[in-house]
């Protein structure tokens, strides 16, 4: 059997329960934005483009999950777009912003999917060759 795909696990030094420093940090990014964001407050560049930012990609370096990552980005863009509003941020950026992360979506998926039907038709062609092989010393 070949060896596991390792491109969608974490790195091997980055164990979740060590307490490094950008983990840390990234604790704190996301502690901040916990407190500072405000859903209903003033339509502020931090409140509405920074805080997210650094929401998301304190989440990123916590889970090394670039699905995860497009899975929020798609729902909170898509729950904050107003293609018919004149503001730029809701009527071009959260629209692109869901358009990108749902395109990555299914990149994502369609990457896996291709991972996993190679794996399959290995796994097959070398449980036929076994067979075979098995049939052909009798």
């Amino acid at each position: 059997m070949s060896e596991p795909d390792r491109r969608d696990a974490q790195p091997e030094d980055s164990n979740p329960a060590a307490p490094t420093p950008l983990r840390l940090l990234s604790l704190l990014a996301v502690a901040i934005v916990f407190v500072l964001y405000r859903p209903g407050a003033e339509p502020t560049l931090l409140n509405t483009l920074v805080l997210p930012l650094l929401g998301g990609l304190a989440a990123w370096y916590l889970t090394h999950s670039l699905a995860v990552l497009a899975i929020g980005v798609f729902f909170l863009a898509l729950a904050h777009a107003e293609s018919s509003s004149s503001d730029l941020l809701d009527g071009r950026v959260y629209p692109a912003l869901t358009v990108l992360a749902g395109g990555v979506l299914l990149w994502i998926m369609l990457q896996r999917f291709r991972r996993a039907m190679a794996r399959r038709r290995a796994e097959r062609r070398a449980e036929r060759a076994r067979r075979d092989a098995g049939s052909g010393e009798a």
